[in-house]
């Protein structure tokens, strides 16, 4: 379940129930069925602050929380991006009936620079475009068409680090950061 911060709280009652009885019902059916379910959650907000605020229910919190795993954003993890770059790559390559594409080292340097605010999911669409705008099998700067959102908010795992104004000729979507090492 993504962002299951944002769940209905008729949705988390539901949700509640397949995972405490194991049984479902299909929509307009009076009848339950059983499921054997595992359920992965993703939230981008702090689910105990959401308990307190009243937005989430505390027994589903209880219930959910068996493993939980804390992965910092894109941004903080400059080694996934070149990976995950090559796995999209060969995915939509895939996808679109087209060959295997490499990624240039210009476009390996547009990508390491920018500050991937949609994270993983605006990394795979940035991927997508480029492929279909690659040329002769090759994804080079040109390709790799970067979103206009400035930069995200500090994160705790930035620390001090301030962005600074992109080096001269380089593209405005690269800057540098500046700070202590994450």
């Amino acid at each position: 379940v993504g962002e299951i911060a944002e769940l209905d709280a008729r949705l988390q009652a539901k949700w509640l129930r397949a995972i405490q009885e194991r049984e479902i019902s299909r929509v307009g059916a009076n009848e339950t069925f059983k499921v054997d379910i595992r359920l992965i959650a993703t939230s981008n907000r702090n689910l105990a602050d959401q308990v307190a605020a009243g937005t989430f229910r505390e027994d589903l919190l209880f219930r959910i929380n068996v493993v939980d795993l804390k992965i910092p954003p894109l941004r903080q993890r400059p080694s996934d991006i070149v990976l995950l770059a090559q796995h999209f790559a060969i995915k939509y390559a895939r996808a679109n009936g087209l060959p295997e594409t490499t990624i240039a080292d210009d476009a390996r340097e547009r990508l390491l620079a920018h500050h991937w605010r949609g994270n993983v999911r605006e990394l795979e669409n940035t991927m997508h475009r480029a492929v279909l705008l690659a040329q002769n099998g090759i994804v080079d700067a040109d390709a790799i068409m970067l979103t206009d959102i400035g930069p995200a908010a500090p994160t705790a795992g930035l620390g001090s680090a301030q962005a600074e104004p992109a080096p001269a000729g380089a593209h405005p979507d690269i800057a540098r950061l500046s700070g202590p090492p994450v």
